[in-house]
Formats: structure tokens, sequence, C-alpha cells
């Protein structure tokens, strides 16, 4: 996935250094209302750290239906012109609807990916978090600024197969501005599977 792995560890350490400077921070009372009190998280998060990859994608996926595919065009361009079209509109719905959605990644992308295989065993839960967390911020930069820009192409260095997925990355869109041309990076990953595109994420360089 976009960049997950290394995310996902420093979300770990961050969260690890927070709970061992709360405990040491406590004391008596203040320590045992601390260690009781319930846990917050962003809606949707599940906590399934301690359970083995199986017991993790069951529990992603409770509730989810199981699709046969991506929902998305059958080719790379018409995603991104599609991309296009809606930045320009400002149409937030259908930004969405261009990037996996949670029962894909669930089902289609996450267990095709490296990083949830032995070595990395990394969760889908906080793979998910992250990586809505990032598209949610740079949804919001891209329907108020991008349209003053003139969209003239995109380009995709690196084409890379994991599983049944093939994905493109470090993709950046050429814009027109008062008569110059410069690239901006304003979505993440494209992802391919059985013919099938969609954004695992957005970005912003605005």
């Amino acid at each position: 996935m976009d960049q997950v792995l290394p995310e996902v560890r420093r979300a770990v350490r961050f969260a690890s250094a927070l709970l061992l400077a709360g405990s040491a921070a406590c004391g008596g009372r203040d320590a045992r209302a601390a260690a009781h009190a319930p846990a917050k998280h962003p809606p949707g998060y599940i906590v399934d750290s301690i359970f083995p990859r199986e017991e993790a994608l069951r529990r992603f996926r409770a509730g989810l239906d199981s699709p046969a595919k991506l929902d998305g065009p059958s080719r790379r361009d018409a995603l991104v012109e599609g991309f296009f079209a809606a930045v320009r509109q400002r149409d937030r719905v259908a930004l969405a609807r261009l990037l996996v959605n949670r029962a894909e990644f669930a089902y289609l992308v996450f267990p095709e990916s490296r990083v949830s295989r032995p070595p990395y065993n990394e969760q889908p839960s906080i793979a998910w978090m992250l990586s809505s967390a990032k598209s949610d911020a740079a949804v919001n930069r891209l329907v108020e600024r991008a349209p003053r820009y003139d969209m003239r192409g995109y380009r995709c260095d690196k084409a890379e197969v994991d599983g049944r997925l093939t994905l493109w990355t470090r993709c950046v869109v050429r814009v027109r501005e008062s008569g110059r041309v410069k690239e901006l990076r304003l979505f993440g990953t494209i992802v391919e599977r059985d013919g099938r595109f969609k954004f695992t994420s957005y970005a912003s360089d605005l």
C-alpha cells in the first residue's frame, strides 16, 4: 500500500510512548483511574492488534458484503479523467466513489498486499484508519484549491505487482497556473485488480 508500513510503525511507536508516559505520570488513585478509563478511537476503529491475520480480517470484515470486483473504471486513464472532472466540479461524492471503499479494501486489496503477510502481519483496521484519515484531509484541500488549476495530464513513475494487484505509485498531475506548468501530487497509489482501477488514497501538494 501507499507507504502504509512506515506510517503504521510510527503510529504504533507513538501510541506506545503515550501509554508509557501516561503510566509514569499517574500515581495512586489517578493511575488506577487511568488504567480503567475507556480508550478513545476514531469511528470504525477496531482494536485487533493482538489477533492473528485470519481473526483480524474476520473482525474487520464484520457486517461487510464481499464484492466480486473493484467498482471502478476498466482503464487507468478513465479513473484519472474522472478524478479531474470531480475536482473541477468540487464533487465530494464522485471523489469518494473513485476511492477503494472499506469492503473492497477488506476483501480485494488488503489480503493481497505484502504488508498483510509475514514478516509484516499488519492489522487491516490500522491500515484502513491511516489511509482514510489521509484521504479525508486531502479531499478538503482538493475541493477548495484544485479547481483553480488547469489539469493537463498525469504520470506515474513506478508499477509494482503485489499478489493479484498492480500498484502505480509516485503519480503526479501536470497543472498550469498563471502560464506556468508544474507537477503536483494530488492522489496516492492507483490499484488495479482484475482489470478494474481505483485510488487507494488521495494526497495534496496544494
